[in-house]
């Protein structure tokens, strides 16, 4: 078996177990489909989106544990993300 086909299952995993964490059902079904079709860069854009949100929530109401939470993830999610869009390049 392909190590790069597990490797990229297992990232896909991770990145829609994070996804299922922080997004509601509309966006995490957009996620799913983005990773489905291989659109790593739609992706990209989408959770950079989403980082920009959480930030700004975080900026409005610093002491919101849960968007602190939320704020946390997505970036994670966004690191995740970009090294498989780099590796993809």
């Amino acid at each position: 078996m392909d190590k790069n086909i597990l490797i990229k299952k297992r990232v896909a995993n991770e990145i829609l177990n994070i996804s299922q964490s922080i997004l509601d059902d509309d966006e995490y079904a957009k996620v799913l489909n983005y990773i489905n079709t291989n659109r790593i860069n739609d992706l990209r854009l989408f959770i950079s989106e989403k980082m920009e949100f959480y930030d700004t929530l975080s900026i409005i109401d610093n002491e919101d544990e849960q968007i602190k939470l939320q704020l946390k993830l997505c970036d994670k999610l966004e690191n995740i993300i970009m090294e498989e869009f780099l590796e993809n390049v």
